[in-house]
Order: structure tokens, then sequence, then C-alpha cells
């Protein structure tokens, strides 16, 4: 073998080492697949792949990526070899189903919220008893809420404003870090409920015959002061209408789609919520075009339309949650959006989720789009800067081919 060959084998093995060492994600995730689910949590997301691979990435601080260490990513990684993932819930903790209708959680379990039994942290999915008739599940900070296939409604977690306490006959509710449940238990005894959103204080539910439900905490404003209010321990209807599709509660507002494809807003003072029968909500614009709504928890909204258009709107802009880079708001309340902006011009979104100041949203091709705050790698881009004002995909790789920008 002459010297030049020699010289140029060498080089090539040199060039393969260092792409090996500068890119390891083009390897570990060589086959990153197309995505059907996306859910923000708080720091962090899960996403599901069409093939039912089962990915995570972002903060990492309670194990809650599932990938067995405590380690930030900002990178997707698989969790588990299984490919029968059919959907998930995540904040701090996450909850899964499977396609036997298992149910696995993981993640921060300080209050029980995992549902195994203890407080302990679970760092990799853990079964959730042995049932496999659930359908659909939703959390919050530190309590869980699921559905089964016969339309019973269960609850694990802290148990303040949320449920009933046993421990406490009298019917007084327990303050908040005093009382949980660390296994799954039933709360009442209907069985037509269709679906379920936790805020932080309160829970808002749907039945299947269209009417819609709250209970728990809110917020009200009283001489300029916040205070709060005590709904119910039980769920009580909300409005006398049974037209409601969807909803998802936030900080101190519920944000509904009727079946007409209206959107409303049940917004603070609440007042009207202590006898829930007579509250009215407000409509947003007169569009009659919305699919699917999300709230981040405080104060800031994002929809889809039925035509793949992707809005926001809100509170102020901190940290880019907007997605349409707009210049982030530094101080109060200056870039605050009374009704829906649209980002871009796609036409081609098909999901949206919002946890804090973190917005991911899915296209049909299956990219997940990342904008917001990004101190801990939720923009799965690999760095860790400080923010994204702009929605961006997450690069897609395959072998030495990239896909996508980012």
């Amino acid at each position: 073998m002459s010297k030049k060959k020699r010289i140029i084998i060498v080089l090539i093995a040199i060039f393969v080492i260092a792409l090996l060492i500068a890119s390891p994600f083009i390897w570990a995730h060589a086959s990153l697949p197309i995505m059907r689910v996306v859910v923000a949590g708080s720091g962090y997301t899960v996403s599901i792949g069409t093939d039912g691979t089962l990915w995570t990435w972002g903060l990492n601080n309670q194990a809650q990526l599932g990938d067995g260490t405590t380690i930030n990513r900002s990178r997707p990684v698989q969790i588990s070899a299984d490919k029968d993932w059919v959907s998930v819930a995540a904040d701090g903790h996450n909850i899964a189903i499977r396609a036997d209708g298992s149910l696995w959680a993981w993640g921060s379990n300080f209050r029980g919220q995992l549902g195994d039994g203890t407080t302990h942290h679970r760092a990799r999915p853990v079964q959730i008893g042995t049932d496999t008739d659930w359908s659909s599940v939703e959390v919050g900070w530190d309590v869980s809420f699921a559905i089964k296939e016969d339309g019973s409604l269960w609850h694990w977690g802290e148990r303040s404003v949320y449920v009933a306490d046993p421990d406490n006959p009298d019917g007084s509710i327990p303050r908040r870090g005093e009382s949980y449940n660390a296994v799954p238990m039933q709360v009442g005894s209907d069985t037509d409920w269709a679906s379920i959103s936790i805020g932080i204080n309160s829970v808002s539910a749907i039945k299947t015959d269209g009417t819609l439900w709250v209970w728990g905490e809110v917020n009200r404003i009283q001489d300029g002061n916040i205070s709060t209010q005590l709904i119910s321990i039980v769920p009580l209807q909300l409005g006398t209408g049974a037209e409601w599709a969807s909803v998802v509660v936030g900080y101190d507002e519920l944000l509904s789609i009727k079946t007409d494809g209206t959107l409303w807003v049940w917004k603070e003072p609440y007042e009207s919520f202590i006898e829930p029968n007579t509250a009215i909500p407000t409509q947003i614009g007169i569009d009659t075009t919305w699919a699917m709504a999300a709230n981040s928890g405080f104060g800031n909204y994002a929809a889809i339309s039925t035509d793949g258009r992707l809005w926001t709107w809100g509170s102020s802009n901190p940290w880019g949650i907007f997605g349409d880079g707009t210049p982030r708001s530094i101080s109060g309340n200056t870039e605050y959006r009374p009704t829906p902006v649209q980002v871009g011009t796609a036409t081609d979104w098909t999901t949206v989720s919002l946890a804090g100041q973190h917005m991911v949203a899915l296209s049909a091709d299956g990219r997940v789009w990342t904008s917001g705050i990004n101190d801990s790698g939720q923009s799965g881009r690999g760095n860790s800067d400080e923010y994204s004002l702009t929605l961006k995909p997450i690069t897609r790789r395959l072998f030495l081919w990239t896909i996508g920008d980012g």
C-alpha cells in the first residue's frame, strides 16, 4: 500500500472518530420516528412515535424523563424498547397507557402521584396495578386522574381540593400536602365521564352527554387582591348546557370548545362559580372552526383550527411562548394578546401543548416543533440556550442524513 493511500485511510478514520464524538445523536438515535403524540411537561417533553416508541427530552432532575438517570437531555431519548405506547400525560411525573390498556408511571412521586403505593421517584416506567381497562389519563403537578373504559373516574396523589378525604369523615378539607392517595381510587360512582383536565388547584371534566363539570379551588379578585375560593370537593355542573366537546383548565380560567366549533373562556373572578349553574362563559371571536386548545396554566393559550392553522394569545411573552418571533416581554404584560393571533402561515398543525413558558407542536409530517424557554434542553435540538422566540423543528437524523432544520 502506498504512503498516500495510508494517509488517506488515516484521515478518513480520524474523520469518522471525530464525527462519532461530535455527533453521537446521529448514531444513538438513528431511527427517530415520525411522531404522532407530543405533550409538554414542566421543563421537558414526552412524545410517542407512529411506531409506538416512547421518547423524552429536557429537564430530568426528578427522573421525569424515565431513562434511568437524573441527567437533563437536550436531544430526544428513547425510553425502553417497547413499541406499544398509546397515550401519555406529563407534568413533573408521567402516566402512560399502553396498547393492552395497562397503566404505567415514572418521575416525581412525593405525593403518591405515580399510584404505585409509594412516594419514591421512579426513573423508569413501572406498571400501576394490574388492570388493563384504562382509556385516558391526565395529570397535575402532584395529582393524577384517569378514566376507565366503563366511564368511571379514578384519582391518586394529592387529595386537598381534588377529592373527599376518607380520613376526615366530617367532610373537612385537609391543607395541601397533608393527605394523599398512593394508589388509584374511584371518584364517586358515575360511569359517564368522557374527558378531564387538571389545573393547579381545580379540575374540570366533560361527561358523555356533553355537560361540563368543575370542582376544586379557584382564584378570585377582590379589592385588587387575589384570594382563593373553594367551589366544591365534588363535581358540580358548570352552566346548564350539554354541548361541550373539550376543556382545558389553567390557573384561573377554563378554555372550552363546543360541539359547534366555537371557543369559550370561563375566567376570573369566578364569583358565579359558587353557584356554578349560573356561570356564563365569554366567546372568543366568532369562528366556528376550533379543533383543539391548550392552556399553559399561567395565562397563555394556544389552539388549532380545523384548517390546520396554529394560534396563540394571552399573557405576556417573557420567553417566546407565542412562537411567532414576537420579542420577549421583559416586564409587566406589555405583550398581552387579548385574542388569538396566527403563528406563521402553515396549515398542517395537528397538536399543540403548553407548560409554563414552553410550547411544543406537531405538524402533519410528524415533526415536533418547540419554542419558549430552553434552559434544560426543552427544545430537543441539542442545546440549552436561554430561549427561542420562534417555533423550530427538532432535527430528525437518519444515519448521516439530516431531515429538517434546527
